[in-house]
């Protein structure tokens, strides 16, 4: 249960960090 829990967590945190890299990416590619 707990090895489950900490995968669920890792697997958000990795989708969250590809989120916030996407993001800035396009911010960067319209402002110039």
């Amino acid at each position: 249960m707990k090895k489950s829990i900490s995968f669920i967590l890792g697997l958000l945190a990795g989708v969250f960090t590809a989120a916030i890299i996407t993001y800035i990416f396009f911010l960067i590619t319209f402002n110039n």
